[in-house]
């Protein structure tokens, strides 16, 4: 089981501690994480200002979802508009069962490793037997992507 870094940062939105991250804890956390963010206040995060948000954020600068996600019109700067969008994406990928909130469950994640030329990598279950575990479809994140960006 694994939690991806954007995981870890929508359960930081829950803000009353209900261990469910709501659309509104959402709605009422991203203009003030764009406020953070952009330093300069210009209105946009620029490539530094962004790395930085993600590592601190994300728990990295290499995180998914990356700034090439967020940055919708491909112009190297990231607008509030666009930062809202991409976080509200974020969420929906996350929100499985489409009701509106996040719970942990929908936060962890199964993860397959792969052995080389994608048969399944046999995992240690500490017994002595060689285990399959995992998710169908090859570790996939939140709407099917592969690396946990929601595309």
């Amino acid at each position: 089981m694994i939690v991806r870094p954007a995981a870890l940062f929508l359960e930081g939105l829950d803000v009353n501690h209900d261990l469910v991250i709501s659309r509104a804890e959402l709605d009422g956390a991203v203009a003030g994480l764009f406020a953070a963010a952009d330093a300069n206040h210009d209105g946009a995060l620029s490539p530094v200002e962004f790395s930085l948000w993600t590592e601190t954020y994300f728990g990295t600068a290499e995180a998914t979802p990356g700034r090439v996600s967020f940055d919708a019109n491909q112009d190297g700067l990231i607008s509030k508009s666009e930062f809202v969008a991409r976080l509200t994406q974020l969420f929906t990928d996350y929100d499985a069962n489409h009701d509106g909130s996040i719970t942990r469950q929908e936060l962890v994640q199964r993860f397959e490793a792969r052995a080389p030329g994608g048969d399944r990598a046999p995992s240690d279950d500490r017994s002595g037997h060689s285990t399959h575990g995992g998710r169908d479809g090859g570790g996939r994140g939140p709407g099917g992507d592969t690396d946990g960006d929601g595309h």
